[in-house]
Order: C-alpha cells, then sequence, then structure tokens
C-alpha cells in the first residue's frame, strides 16, 4: 500500500514538472571556470527543467601537481522565483560528486596512495546574464567529502564561472 502511494506522488511529481517545463522555453548553460590558468578544467552544463530550477552533469579534470578527475551533478534553484538562466539573481546549488586521482610527483620513500572521494556541498551564489546570453556566477558555501587518504573532512567551498544560456 505505501509504495503504490510513493509510486501515485512520485508520478503526480514528474507530471507537475513535465507540464510546466512545457510551458517555458527550454535553456542550456554550458559554464567553465577561470581554474584553468592554474591546470584544472572543468565544465558545467545546466539543463533547464522548470522556470527557477535547472539540473545537470559536472567535470573537473586537475593536471597541476597531480592527475585528478570528479564526475558529478549538480542543480541550481533560483531564489526569486524567477528565470533561472535568463535573470540576474540569487542561486542555490546543492551538488554531489565522485573523484578520483593520484600524486604525479612520488616520493620513493613514501608511496603516497591514488586518492578518491565523493563529495556533497551546496553554494549561494549571484548570478548575472546579459541579454545575449553571457552569464557570470559566483558562489560561497561548504563541501562535505568522505574518501581514501583524507578521511571525512568539511571544508568552505567558492565557485566562479563563466557561462552562455542557447
Amino acid at each position: 500500500m505505501k509504495k503504490n502511494i510513493n509510486r501515485k506522488v512520485l508520478g503526480l511529481l514528474a507530471l507537475g514538472c513535465i507540464s510546466t517545463a512545457s510551458a517555458i522555453e527550454p535553456a542550456v548553460n554550458v559554464r567553465v571556470a577561470p581554474s584553468a590558468l592554474y591546470g584544472v578544467l572543468n565544465a558545467r552544463v545546466d539543463f533547464q527543467i522548470d522556470k527557477h530550477l535547472s539540473v545537470g552533469p559536472t567535470f573537473d579534470y586537475a593536471a597541476w601537481l597531480f592527475d585528478y578527475y570528479s564526475v558529478g551533478v549538480g542543480a541550481n534553484w533560483k531564489l526569486n522565483g524567477e528565470d533561472v538562466m535568463r535573470t540576474s539573481g540569487w542561486y542555490l546549488n546543492p551538488y554531489a560528486a565522485y573523484g578520483h586521482g593520484r600524486f604525479k610527483v612520488q616520493d620513493d620513500d613514501k608511496k603516497i596512495p591514488s586518492i578518491s572521494n565523493v563529495g556533497v556541498g551546496l553554494i549561494l551564489g549571484h548570478q548575472w546574464v546579459a541579454d545575449s546570453g553571457f552569464n557570470f556566477r559566483i558562489g560561497f558555501g561548504g563541501q562535505y567529502n568522505s574518501g581514501k587518504v583524507f578521511g571525512k573532512v568539511f571544508f568552505p567551498d567558492m565557485s566562479m564561472t563563466f557561462g552562455c544560456v542557447f
């Protein structure tokens, strides 16, 4: 009985998202961070699923001091209820990611193991969107990581990206 109720609720929520999404003009926001200047490449792609909500994959690759990649998923929720892709304003960005890598430089006396971790975080930020679709975002928050080598740790997090809405 309880499983049927849960399925009905999830079905209604999905139907609500689909019907709301059809009422808006869908958009995609492709974003990158200026961290490429110090050897970290990343990409964020946001797919608008509701007027004030987008979701999408994340990818990071670090090539400085160690080879490290991270793949995950994030969401963006516009706090003022306006269009998440086309208007400036405050947003919340919860995300989760899995990362794995190894240090490039190894000390023969101290073999450093590979690094792997799972992280979840939350960013509160502000975005500015130009009429052309170009956008800039900056945000601050925190991330909780659980993984090999460093164990469980919470640390502050900052996000800054440039993007374009299509």
